[in-house]
């Protein structure tokens, strides 16, 4: 099975001040999972999986816009008192 990533960057997600939740270089070091020469592998709060989905798109992977976009939503979604399930699934996520 996957790593439970959210349990361990869900208190750091939530410690981020405003203007760190739209930095991307910000993000990227509090975010950072592995780095080799380059190449960095960052948390993006997008695990979530609809089963209900028709179109699964495979092969594309997000990048530093979707991961800003991804964390601001999670963490207005928390901010907002949701639930975990409810925020790690919101729609609004672009």
């Amino acid at each position: 099975m996957y790593p439970d990533y959210y349990q361990h960057f869900a208190p750091i997600i939530e410690g981020l001040s405003h203007s760190d939740l739209r930095d991307g270089q910000v993000l990227r070091s509090r975010l950072r999972i592995a780095a080799q020469a380059e190449i960095e592998v960052c948390y993006a709060p997008l695990e979530y999986v609809n089963p209900r989905a028709k179109v699964v798109i495979v092969g594309i992977t997000p990048g530093l816009t979707q991961m800003v976009n991804a964390v601001v939503e999670l963490r207005r979604q928390l901010d907002g008192k949701r639930s975990i399930d409810h925020a790690l699934a919101s729609e609004r996520r672009t």
